[in-house]
């Protein structure tokens, strides 16, 4: 079966002219290396364009700095993904109610719903799930005030200097960001509070300096912190070889952390 009878054939059995994602990649791919795109492929087919509207500019109340940003953009560099092109951004989580809670944020700053829900299929464990959004320029706002796009391990960034300097986005950066990599599962009555990230090993003076980033919000509140540590990490598929970074709360702060930071997991 050709490429167009497939188009054709998916287009029967979804009473609609198939988009991207109701394909495989693999006839995706073949759409644009015999046609050019995929919408010259669906041309060809004699199948409907579903081309998407403009998305609307952003008010400038959707670009204020708040709370509920510095969440956005915290669980973005952890446990989300804008996308390189900018065309849209996505978080993972095994907790459903905390992909809920994320598009609550989306909504109150702005305004727009989620697309779809989806198992994350390269995750080895089957609950974890993806919440995606797509508006290029919630994106590019997103991008333009700090929020890293692409691989992160492979990309430089801080913590943007609007969160930095205002205590309670600083705060509310730092709780979501050990909701998504903190980890204090040690056991011993006063349990060690870490965080940790990987990082492209040539990239490593940068990472060292966001974990810094991290560590100065602690101090905002009077939170102290040992040194950060440079571990084993992985050879990648690529050829890139990783390295861990991670630091711990002091032991005789983990009191202070709990009550200034909270611990959400």
């Amino acid at each position: 079966m050709n490429t167009i009878e497939i188009l054709q054939q998916q287009a029967k059995r979804l009473r609609k002219s198939p988009g991207r994602r109701d394909l495989t990649f693999a006839v995706y791919q073949k759409c644009v290396e015999e046609f050019g795109s995929f919408n010259n492929a669906k041309e060809k087919a004699e199948l409907k364009l579903q081309r998407r509207s403009p998305c609307k500019p952003l008010t400038e109340q959707q670009k204020e700095y708040t709370q509920t940003l510095a969440k956005i953009v915290s669980y973005l560099t952890f446990d989300g993904h804008l996308c390189k092109n900018l065309k849209g951004f996505f978080i993972s989580s095994n907790n459903i109610v905390d992909l809920l809670t994320f598009e609550e944020w989306i909504i109150e700053q702005f305004a727009i719903k989620a697309k779809k829900i989806e198992q994350n299929k390269y995750c080895l464990s089957n609950r974890n799930y993806k919440i995606w959004f797509f508006n290029t320029e919630v994106s590019r706002h997103l991008y333009e005030i700090g929020t890293p796009k692409g691989n992160k391990i492979l990309t430089e960034f801080r913590i943007p200097e609007w969160i930095r300097e205002n205590k309670e986005f600083a705060r509310a950066y730092i709780a979501i960001a050990y909701l998504c990599e903190g980890t204090n599962k040690e056991k011993r009555p006063n349990p060690s509070i870490k965080i940790n990230q990987y990082k492209n090993k040539e990239i490593i003076k940068q990472g060292l300096e966001f974990m810094e980033d991290l560590k100065n919000i602690l101090s905002q509140f009077n939170i102290r912190t040992g040194k950060t540590s440079i571990c084993k990490g992985n050879l990648r598929k690529d050829g890139i070889i990783t390295k861990e970074l991670k630091f711990k709360v002091s032991a005789k702060d983990n009191s202070k952390f709990y009550s200034e930071i909270g611990w959400l997991k």
